[in-house]
Parts: C-alpha cells; sequence; structure tokens
C-alpha cells in the first residue's frame, strides 16, 4: 500500500487529524474522562493502522483497552508519545507533496472565487468529492473553520462558511 493513492491520503488523514492526538487523550486522562480517551486512542490506531505503522497501532489499541476497563496506562502512554514523535517526523518529512509549492497560500482573489465556486457545486451535490479539495481549500486564507465542516460532512455549515469567507475576504462569486 505504502506510496499508493490510499496511503497518500491516509497520510493526509494522520496529519491533519491527529496532531493532537496524543495531547487529546493526556487531557481527557487528566479530566478523568476515559472514554474520551478511549476514543481518540481508537482513532489515533485506525489511522496508524492505515499508514501501516504497526507499533503506534499496537500502543493505541493497548491504551484503549486499558481505557474500556478503567485503568490508565501511563507507561503505554509515554511509549505512545515517543512513538507519535518518531511516526510524525517520519510522515511529515515524507508527505506526499511535502514542498513549498504545495504549501504555499492562495492570495488571488479569482482563483479563490473558482475554488470556492467548485465547492459550493459540490456542497450543494452532499458529495463527499469535495474531501479532494481539502488541500486546496486549505490554502486559502481563514478557511480552518471550513475544512473541519467538511471533514464532519456538516455540508450546510460549509456552505454558510464559504459565504462568510467571501464576505470576509471580499471575494466575489
Amino acid at each position: 500500500m505504502y506510496g499508493s493513492e490510499i496511503y497518500d491520503l491516509a497520510c493526509k488523514d494522520f496529519l491533519r487529524n491527529q496532531k493532537n492526538a496524543i495531547e487529546n487523550i493526556s487531557s481527557a486522562v487528566l479530566a478523568g474522562d476515559l472514554s474520551t480517551a478511549c476514543f481518540y486512542a481508537h482513532s489515533l490506531k485506525g489511522v496508524a493502522g492505515l499508514i501501516e505503522e504497526t507499533t503506534l497501532a499496537e500502543l493505541a489499541g493497548i491504551a484503549e483497552n486499558a481505557f474500556r476497563k478503567g485503568e490508565v496506562p501511563t507507561d503505554t502512554i509515554d511509549s505512545l508519545a515517543n512513538e507519535m514523535s518518531q511516526v510524525w517526523a517520519k510522515i511529515s518529512q515524507n508527505a506526499p507533496g511535502n514542498d513549498s509549492q504545495t504549501h504555499s497560500m492562495i492570495s488571488d482573489k479569482s482563483v479563490m472565487s473558482e475554488v470556492f465556486d467548485k465547492a459550493v457545486l459540490l456542497l450543494n451535490q452532499h458529495s463527499f468529492d469535495i474531501v479532494y479539495m481539502l488541500d486546496e481549500i486549505s490554502k486559502i486564507p481563514q478557511t480552518e473553520k471550513l475544512v473541519k465542516h467538511i471533514e464532519n460532512a456538516d455540508f450546510a455549515l460549509a456552505l454558510e462558511t464559504i459565504t462568510k469567507i467571501r464576505k470576509e475576504l471580499e471575494v466575489q462569486k
């Protein structure tokens, strides 16, 4: 699977959605909310499995099972944090499209308008193909909330957010 389109998408998902996984797990544990800690560990386990990081997936699974039993596996959390750091460094360094051109922001308002127009079309059709536009959308300033709405499949809120961003950035339809 390494190098495949699915792998590349899983790596992007890992970098986008798992960057705070250890912090989220730790915060949930400190708050005594083991079901939330279990949720974060489960999510990390799944994505780690998709990107073929078996040690990270196994450690996340051990933590998840402990949380389900009402236990706090401190040593496992420490090992998980260490493994996460190593995997994060490797994935972010080798991420597909990891170059300065990929990460450059879009500042041309006509380009922004085209991106928003395509996104609105897909959102109005309730098309999950919108996820293929996330990288392009995230290059437009002030789109962090929009990206989250799309990732959460809240298309109505995503459409409202596009309208607000267009007004704030003065991007015409």
